[in-house]
């Protein structure tokens, strides 16, 4: 499942930047879209199932779920900004480093421990971008 995400991530990432300069931000007005209509297909095969998922309550919950769209719309248009102006494998890089970011928000927020495969994989990215950046 993991490959198949990521090479999904990575199909996006491809077709944003082919996308072109004259299409402005409707690239990602249509992804959004086609990830809108999966979310309501797949809450209506759930509601014919009797499942309705978790109960959602709290304003601060609903709050977190729209600033984390937020967000990830935002950064979604700034790759797309940036591989229109700049490099793609400069770009694609550093946007495939969010799970690293993740492993390190646990750490701070949860106090997590870094097992000894996730320092080695931390060290390898950080590694991994510096190379790129510099070649």
């Amino acid at each position: 499942m993991a490959g198949i995400s990521g090479a999904c991530f990575g199909i996006f990432f491809i077709m944003l930047k082919q996308a072109g300069d004259g299409a402005g931000l409707w690239p990602l007005v249509a992804a959004r879209t086609g990830n809108l209509v999966v979310i309501v297909v797949a809450f209506i095969f759930m509601a014919r199932m009797g499942e309705t998922g978790p109960k959602v309550s709290g304003r601060f919950l609903i709050g977190l779920a729209l600033l984390s769209g937020a967000l990830d719309a935002s950064a979604n248009a700034l790759y797309f900004l940036a591989v229109q102006d700049g490099m793609l494998s400069l770009a694609a890089v550093l946007t495939s480093l969010y799970p690293a970011i993740t492993v390190l928000l646990a750490r701070v927020a949860y106090s997590e421990r870094l097992r000894v495969v996730q320092q080695v994989g931390l060290a390898i990215a950080a590694a991994g971008v510096a190379l790129v950046t510099v070649g």
